[in-house]
C-alpha cells in the first residue's frame, strides 16, 4: 500500500518475492607490521565474512500508472503460488558470532523515472513452511562390527547391529519411531544402546565455515550380555515443542538430521554404530524467526517486520488494469537448494503475501 500526499511522477510499482540464504562468520586474520626500529610485529584482528545466496525469485508488476500518480491512499493486492519444493524458513542464532538463516521476503517497488529521482523500495520478512510429504518410506540400515581392543588390537569377535525408522520423513509434533535389532557375537557385554537423534549443522561464508552439532532427542536401551540376541526393540524419540530447524540443503548452508544407535561396550573396547538419516520438517506452528535477519554489509533495505494487511474499499488501485497474480511459481535453483530427495510433496499453496508499512510520498 502506498500513502501520497502530493503528485509525483511514476510509472509502476513491483512485488518481489526471494527465498535466500544468509551466512556470516566469524575469522581472525593476523597482520605483520615494522615499527620504526625495523622490527616485526604480529596484529591480530576479529572480522566477519558475509555471504547471501538467491535460490529463488519471483517478480511482478502490481500497479502501472500514467506517468503521475495523484494525492490518495492506494492498495495494490497480490499474490505468489509457492512452489512445493521450497525448504522451509530457518534461522540459527549466533553462535561465537556466526550465524546463518533461509530466510523469504517481499519486497515492494514504487519506480520512479527521472534523474535523482530514487525509487521507493520496502522490505518485509515471510515465513514459509514446507509442505509434509503425501507419500513417505521406511529407512533401514545395518552395520556388522569387528569387536576389539583399541589399545592391541586383539580381536573380541563381532557384533551384528540394525536399526530401521517406521518412515523417513516426520513433522515436529510427530514421534519418530525407532527399532534396533542386535547379535552380540562377541565375548565383550554390551552396556547399553544408545539411540539418538542429532541435527548436523554446517555452513559458510566466502570461504570461512563454521559447524555444530545439537542432540534433539535421546533414549537408551538396556544392555546385552556375551553371546545375546536383541529382536526390533522400539523405542521413541520425541522432538522437542520448540524444534524449528527443518531439514536444508543448499550450497552454503546443510542442516542434515540422523538417528545414530550406538552399542556401548566397556572401556577401550570398539563401539558399534550406525546413522540412519532422517528429514524433518517443523511443526506449522512453530515459527522459525525470533528476530529479524542480521543486516549484511552493503544491504541497501533491510528486512522489516511484516504487519496484517486489512483491505480498504475506499483505497484506490492501479489506474491501469494489471494482473497481480502468480499462477506459475518458479523451483528453487536446484545448485543452490532442494527439498530432501526421494520426497513426493503435497499439492502447490497460494500464500497471501502480508505488506509491510506503507510506502509514504
Amino acid at each position: 500500500q502506498v500513502h501520497v500526499t502530493a503528485p509525483i511522477a511514476c510509472k509502476n510499482v513491483y512485488a518481489k518475492l526471494e527465498g535466500e540464504v544468509r551466512t556470516h562468520v566469524t575469522f581472525e586474520s593476523t597482520n605483520t607490521e615494522r615499527d620504526a626500529d625495523g622490527e616485526s610485529h604480529d596484529t591480530t584482528e576479529q572480522n566477519t565474512a558475509y555471504q547471501r545466496r538467491s535460490i529463488v525469485t519471483e517478480n511482478i508488476c502490481v500497479a502501472t500508472f500514467p506517468g503521475e500518480a495523484a494525492p490518495g491512499f492506494y492498495q495494490f493486492p497480490f499474490q505468489f503460488m509457492l512452489h512445493p519444493n521450497l525448504p522451509s524458513s530457518t534461522y540459527l542464532p549466533d553462535v561465537h558470532g556466526d550465524g546463518a538463516c533461509l530466510a523469504y521476503g517481499v519486497s515492494v517497488q514504487l519506480e520512479r523515472p527521472g534523474f535523482l529521482k530514487f525509487d521507493l523500495v520496502s522490505r518485509a520478512m515471510l515465513e514459509v513452511n514446507a509442505a509434509i510429504p503425501r507419500t513417505i518410506k521406511p529407512v533401514r540400515a545395518g552395520a556388522v562390527k569387528e569387536v576389539e581392543l583399541c589399545c592391541m588390537c586383539c580381536p573380541r569377535g563381532e557384533i551384528r547391529l540394525q536399526g530401521s525408522l517406521s518412515h523417513n520423513a516426520f513433522s515436529g509434533n510427530e514421534a519418530v519411531l525407532v527399532k534396533v535389532s542386535l547379535k552380540n557375537r562377541s565375548s565383550e557385554a554390551i552396556q547399553f544402546i544408545a539411540v539418538e537423534l542429532k541435527e548436523s549443522i554446517s555452513f559458510s561464508a566466502n570461504s570461512h565455515s563454521s559447524t555444530r552439532e545439537n542432540v534433539l532427542a535421546a533414549t537408551e536401551l538396556p544392555g546385552l550380555a556375551a553371546g545375546g540376541t536383541l529382536e526390533d526393540a522400539s523405542v521413541q524419540l520425541k522432538l522437542p515443542p520448540s524444534f524449528a530447524n527443518s531439514s536444508v540443503r543448499t550450497s552454503l548452508l546443510t542442516i542434515q538430521p540422523t538417528v545414530e544407535v550406538i552399542a556401548v561396550t566397556g572401556c577401550c573396547v570398539t563401539d558399534p554404530a550406525l546413522n540412519l538419516p532422517v528429514t524433518l520438517f517443523r511443526a506449522p506452528e512453530v515459527v522459525a524467526f525470533g528476530k529479524l535477519p542480521r543486516k549484511h554489509k552493503g544491504e541497501a533495505v533491510p528486512y522489516a517486520k511484516p504487519v496484517p494487511y486489512h483491505p480498504d474499499t475506499q483505497a484506490l488501485g492501479s489506474p491501469i488494469q494489471v494482473e497481480a497474480t502468480v499462477v506459475d511459481p518458479t523451483a528453487p535453483h536446484l545448485e543452490e537448494a532442494s527439498a530432501p530427495p526421494q520426497q513426493v510433496f503435497a499439492a502447490m499453496e497460494v500464500q497471501a503475501v502480508p505488506m509491510s508499512t506503507p510506502l509514504v510520498q
